[in-house]
């Protein structure tokens, strides 16, 4: 076997595995144009395996059996290779429909006569020895031989004229050079397969380069998805959506707009195509990979989605720039982000007014931020009576519905109609729109409000809604100025009385002390008569005796009576005196920390009580005091706490100092050490930026301090600034007196 016929069964082998394996990716791929592919390769690798087998035999009639075994595939291979160039154009149905059947007919003719030969009517077939040196089948064309040629050429140079029209027809941009070569190749191969098959070297060389055209289709069609960058669906589905579409290549050239994008950016499709998007569009953002935003384009904003374009084998082959136009939504996001701040406003203006008690001021503040939040350039705004006479009025700007007197006219129509109808109206037969809109609180008319303005196009249903919705909150509030006023009157009125009792008080006192003084002369002249007769008790009767005693006693008892009006400090001793008793501080305790419980909750605060002792915790003392200053330091703890902090109130026990401690810890604002040295004094509180705003008038620790000093207690605090804080006391435990002893008794019965 000489050395070239080893090489081309070697080379025509190779050609076979590389075309079975592309029909195998083909196999695997659900794509347009994988079922034609697979079938060519396997058409190719039948082709050189056959070629390979032909090579490798002896026997002169078993290679011409071959030779034309391999020959009746040629019409089958341009069949599939017009088949293929149709799907990739959509003329597939249309081929399918008219031409497929005929066609068919044909190539099953031509195979068949191929294989049978009768009369070599085709070709006649003899062995000769090639010009490398070794035995190959010689092929002499005969009269039906035309018939081959046209049912193998001929298929393949239609498809070639299908490809090379669907290409004058796209954008002069697009990629489809590989696809074009492609079939320019296998043209050109089909046309030469006939002088290298019977020519002066008797050699076949189209299973190696059949080979290398089905390995660079895979490529093209499955890697680089050619005809998949630019689907055949543009004109039914891209060039009918709403959306503006362009096709960008990595060069960041244009390769395709859809008519969407074309009315948008106002250019003609055949311009822009091939391009330079930055020179094109320099409008647009710059972007290399996939990318997502809002841009203003002219008058309308449009959201841009850039998603990349892959390949079968997940390369970027380009990018797709979707406009879609959202100039309503935006338009309805500002719309809605103005009502949003005007009801954010209205909610603040209805705290403020609500918080001002002065009708007066009420009125100027409801007038300027009613003016404010429509766009009126002038108004009014009046306080009415039951007869709906004005009390009270203010203005803004230069309001041309005032009488002559400069007030406001009660008799215009339209404010004659919003009395009446109690709803907002718009007057538009007025030099100037007006809005007018009563201002009614529980079912009563108690003022008007009107507004203005030198624009046609501002007042509409939007403003007279806002009107009567503000008119209602304003109504509210004029009405809590007025209660306020009139509460104002009955505390003054309240005042007066109390100070003139007061006065009445201090005069009764006064004529009660006149007369206790007035008294003690008389009385001190009676004891002493009385006195001289009670020494002399044996010259009298006993009883005249008796009589005597009875008037000492009550005349005693008048006197102390005297003595402790007239004592101020004995009656302010009484005032503070300490009514002391045992009691347990444990369940007093934990009723503290359960009435703040609310207080708590409100400030989304956890205030827990941890007891750390299973002992007694009775002492002796005012239960009542006690309380007061266990409340008044949990309630510390909370009012110095944010929001979401911890309160823990902890109740213990220590024998080592026989004492009880209440302590409240807290991880709150904390107080600056430069400010701890004077926490207990009266009126004074820490002064921090974050308790600027909270309330407190600095006499909580200071009572606190006066208590637990009444019960011999001590007071002890720790506090890191805005890490918070401990403050507690302690007071000794109660001690019972010890139960008298038997020697006790025995000297008690001694001594009686």
């Amino acid at each position: 076997m000489f050395v070239w016929q080893v090489t081309l069964i070697t080379i025509s082998l190779v050609a076979a595995l590389v075309s079975a394996w592309v029909s195998l990716i083909a196999q695997r791929r659900n794509t347009r144009g994988a079922a034609e592919i697979r079938l060519f390769a396997w058409l190719v690798s039948a082709w050189a395996l056959l070629y390979a087998v032909a090579l490798s035999v002896n026997n002169a009639a078993l290679m011409m059996a071959l030779e034309r075994i391999k020959l009746a595939l040629g019409p089958w291979l341009g069949l599939v290779w017009l088949a293929l160039a149709c799907r990739l154009t959509s003329k597939y149905r249309a081929i399918n429909q008219r031409w497929f059947k005929p066609m068919v007919a044909i190539a099953g003719i031509t195979t068949a006569l191929t294989l049978l030969n009768p009369n070599e009517l085709l070709w006649q077939m003899t062995v000769v020895d090639s010009a490398l040196g070794f035995e190959a089948v010689a092929l002499y064309p005969r009269a039906l031989a035309a018939l081959y040629l046209a049912a193998t050429l001929g298929y393949g140079l239609i498809g070639l004229a299908v490809m090379v029209g669907w290409i004058l027809r796209r954008d002069k941009g697009d990629t489809v050079s590989p696809l074009v070569w492609a079939f320019v190749i296998v043209t050109a191969l089909s046309l030469l397969a006939w002088p290298l098959v019977h020519g002066w070297y008797r050699v076949d060389l189209f299973p190696v380069l059949g080979a290398f055209i089905t390995y660079a289709m895979s490529v093209g069609r499955f890697q680089f998805r050619i005809s998949d960058l630019l689907p055949v669906a543009y004109d039914s589905i891209i060039a009918n959506m709403p959306n503006g579409v362009m096709i960008v290549d990595l060069q960041k050239r244009i390769r395709t707009i859809n008519p969407a994008l074309t009315r948008i950016a106002n250019v003609q499709a055949q311009d822009v195509r091939g391009a330079n998007l930055a020179a094109t569009f320099p409008q647009l953002p710059t972007c290399d990979c996939e990318h997502e935003c809002e841009i203003v384009w002219g008058e309308r904003q449009y959201s841009l989605q850039v998603n990349a374009v892959e390949d079968g084998y997940g390369h970027v082959q380009g990018y797709l720039w979707v406009f879609h136009d959202i100039t309503q939504r935006k338009d309805a996001e500002e719309e809605l982000r103005r009502s949003l701040e005007k009801l954010y406003i209205l909610r603040q203006i209805t705290d403020e007014i609500a918080d001002t008690l002065s009708v007066d001021d009420v009125l100027l503040i409801s007038l300027d931020a009613a003016a404010r939040l429509t766009g009126g350039s002038a108004g009014v705004i009046a306080l009415l009576d039951a007869d709906q006479r004005i009390i009270s009025a203010q203005t803004v700007g230069q309001f041309s519905g005032l009488d002559a007197l400069g007030a406001l006219d009660m008799q215009a129509p339209a404010i004659g109609e919003a009395l009446e109808s109690r709803r907002a109206t718009l007057n538009t037969t007025t030099k100037r729109p007006q809005v007018v809109g009563p201002l009614v609180s529980r079912d009563r008319i108690i003022g008007i409000i009107s507004l203005e303005t030198a624009r046609d196009d501002l007042f509409n249903q939007d403003t007279l809604n806002f009107i009567q919705v503000f008119g209602d909150r304003v109504a509210m509030a004029m009405e809590n100025a007025r209660l306020y006023r009139q509460a104002q009157d009955q505390i003054d009125e309240l005042k007066r009385l109390y100070e003139q009792v007061s006065r009445l008080e201090g005069i009764k006192t006064d004529m009660i002390r006149i007369a206790a003084h007035d008294l003690r002369s008389p009385l001190s002249v009676l004891m002493g008569y009385l006195s001289m007769l009670e020494d002399d008790a044996e010259q009298f009767d006993d009883e005249l005796n008796d009589y005597v005693q009875q008037m000492l006693s009550a005349t005693r008892r008048i006197t102390v009576m005297i003595d402790e009006i007239l004592s101020l400090d004995r009656i302010e001793r009484m005032a503070q005196e300490l009514t002391a008793e045992p009691f347990d501080m444990k369940p007093h305790a934990k009723e503290a920390v359960h009435e703040f419980r609310w207080l708590a909750q409100e400030k989304k605060i956890n205030l827990s009580f941890v007891p750390r002792t299973d002992e007694a915790t009775i002492i002796n003392g005012d239960p009542l005091q006690i309380y007061e200053a266990m409340i008044n330091l949990i309630s510390n703890g909370i009012k110095y706490t944010p929001e979401g902090g911890n309160v823990t109130a902890y109740l213990h026990t220590s024998q080592a100092d026989n004492c009880v401690s209440f302590s409240v810890e807290d991880d709150g604002y904390g107080i600056p050490e430069d400010q701890q040295d004077d926490l207990f004094s009266a009126y004074t509180r820490a002064s921090t930026a974050e308790t600027s705003k909270v309330e407190g008038s600095g006499l909580g620790l200071n009572i606190v301090k006066k208590i637990i000093e009444r019960h011999k207690g001590k007071l002890f605090f720790e506090s890191e600034y805005r890490q918070g804080s401990t403050f507690g006391f302690s007071i000794p435990l109660y001690q019972p007196a010890p139960p008298p002893s038997a020697a006790d008794g025995e000297k008690a019965l001694d001594g009686a």
